[in-house]
């Protein structure tokens, strides 16, 4: 059976992607050495080791039906009672590995795109066609294993203006075939130097 998964050497090697990363004024050439971030690191890469582990596999991974393939617990769907307890033991797993210290496990990340998908109605009539990027999105992140970040939070302002006007907001200033391009601030993603993706969300409407 074919799996979408990455061992723990891989996942740190594709983290040596050219991300720029700053400490001190210093650039970072290798995140998983430098010894602010490899604790970290090896953390994560343990749980993508459990992955392969016969005793852990069935918690940490699972056999999508419309891939036909074993793919992270983490970009579980869930449309079932059953799914939801599967996504648990998967969150009690890694608290438990961590001694609950490590509020950031590589799962982390995978459960905000559950809130894009209950909200995906919601979104399509804002923006038309956003239904299939989100679903596209969820595909590509499965079968890839990947981790995500999340940036919500907005960066601090005037209190006495509207947060509409926040100055600093992160907004959509140009449309590219590509993608977007945004300017504004968010506060830091605290596992963002470890993961793969940043998925960026706003709490205002």
């Amino acid at each position: 059976m074919e799996q979408f998964l990455k061992s723990g050497e891989a996942y740190k090697a594709s983290l040596r992607d050219g991300r720029r990363v700053v400490v001190g004024g210093e650039l970072v050439e290798d995140v998983t050495a430098h010894p602010a971030f490899a604790p970290a690191i090896n953390g994560w890469a343990e749980l993508f080791d459990a992955q392969f582990d016969p005793a852990t596999q069935d918690v940490t991974t699972f056999v999508h039906p419309e891939f036909n393939a074993r793919v992270s617990t983490g970009w579980l769907v869930p449309r079932s009672t059953a799914d939801l307890r599967r996504r648990r033991r998967l969150v009690d797993f890694g608290t438990d590995r961590t001694l609950g210290v490590f509020g950031r496990p590589p799962d982390y990340g995978p459960t905000f795109m559950l809130g894009f998908l209950a909200e995906e109605a919601r979104l399509e009539e804002r923006e038309p066609g956003a239904a299939e990027k989100i679903h596209a999105f969820v595909e590509y992140a499965t079968k890839n294993n990947l981790t995500s970040a999340d940036l919500v939070t907005e960066a601090q302002a005037d209190r006495s203006l509207p947060p509409s006007q926040n100055p600093g907001r992160l907004r959509v200033v140009e449309r590219r075939d590509g993608g977007v391009v945004l300017y504004g601030a968010k506060p830091v993603a605290s596992a963002a130097l470890q993961s793969h993706i940043t998925t960026i969300g706003t709490l205002l409407s």
